[in-house]
């Protein structure tokens, strides 16, 4: 494949600090990267998560799914504020959202705090030929909240099977760089590793590689971003599709050191409110839906994640202010 001579010299500026990137690099980006439209949504990857879980456990009722605190129904910000089986307050739960184009345009970000929603990740890019169409629409409208409606908000890369790490890894700085970069209060960077299909009930593209090369590529990422932005990055993923892809959980040791955000809904997790992990290693995040209700500001269903901590353990975890 021929790489524009844009990205060539974008890739030569991997080497300088994120804030020297030559203006004129920063701002092809926009246009070198096609609108991400009918690729799978979020939703269609859940619903591989959720087959898995149903494997391992058994089919849900609906009684089932109504009687798990985090399973669903959850909205916000009742289920944010109190824990529905117990009645006590959550004061140990900190929530936060996902969005990407999929959730349409027109987010009132501003209403989301007073929801008992704190943070929001946004997509930015995905492999090397996409860019999120509402990314710099989303960014923005995060990072110009006043004060008392702030939200702590970070951007996200999905990560693909056939296309370079090191491209993929430049692309994701570029655009966040060309729409006001990262400030020293946002979230960490994250790569998205789950299952890269082109249709819904596709393949997944990362079966035709070894276990190896999967975690080489995912580390070559997460190297780069955190080099030029001098954060330790975050790995999304889920067990289902990690033991699909991968097979042993041993291996997930060479993603130690980085944060984890982790997507399960199993009705197990849900019922005691602790994920399922590769390796049980330790997570900062859970992505426990995809159809939250947010009562004030939008109609859409979102994806919802816990922290479980209180908001000064959140902010020390992720090394905010």
């Amino acid at each position: 494949m021929r790489i524009p001579w844009t990205t060539l010299a974008c890739l030569a500026t991997l080497m300088f600090p994120l804030g020297q990137i030559d203006t004129v690099c920063a701002s092809d980006i926009d246009a070198e990267l096609a609108d991400l439209i009918n690729e799978p949504s979020r939703s269609d990857l859940f619903a591989r998560v959720i087959a898995a879980d149903v494997a391992e456990e058994g089919p849900l009722s609906e009684q089932d799914i109504e009687s798990f605190d985090l399973r669903g129904p959850f909205a916000f910000p009742d289920d944010a504020e109190t824990d529905r089986t117990t009645g006590l307050p959550r004061d140990k739960s900190l929530f936060c959202i996902d969005v990407s184009h999929h959730q349409g345009g027109g987010i009132d970000f501003g209403s989301m705090r007073k929801q008992g929603i704190r943070c929001v990740y946004v997509k930015a890019t995905q492999g090397i030929r996409y860019k999120d169409p509402r990314f710099a629409e989303n960014w923005s409208a995060l990072g110009n909240l006043p004060d008392s409606d702030k939200l702590y908000r970070g951007a996200y890369h999905f990560l693909t099977a056939d296309d370079d790490a090191t491209t993929q890894a430049s692309n994701f700085l570029r655009l966040v760089q060309k729409h006001g970069g990262f400030k020293s209060n946002d979230l960490p960077p994250v790569v998205d590793l789950e299952w890269d299909i082109g249709t819904l009930g596709g393949p997944d593209r990362w079966r035709k590689y070894k276990a190896g090369q999967i975690i080489d590529k995912t580390l070559k990422w997460l190297s780069i971003v955190e080099k030029e932005t001098g954060e330790v990055p975050m790995i999304y993923t889920a067990r289902a599709w990690w033991r699909e892809a991968i097979g042993s959980e041993d291996k997930f040791e060479a993603f130690s050191r980085y944060r984890l955000w982790i997507a399960d809904y199993s009705r197990s997790s849900a019922a005691v409110e602790v994920p399922k992990v590769p390796r049980n290693a330790d997570w900062d995040l859970w992505q426990f839906s995809d159809r939250a209700a947010i009562t004030i500001g939008f109609d859409r269903g979102v994806d919802a994640n816990i922290f479980r901590g209180t908001e000064a353990e959140f902010l020390s975890n992720f090394g905010l202010n």
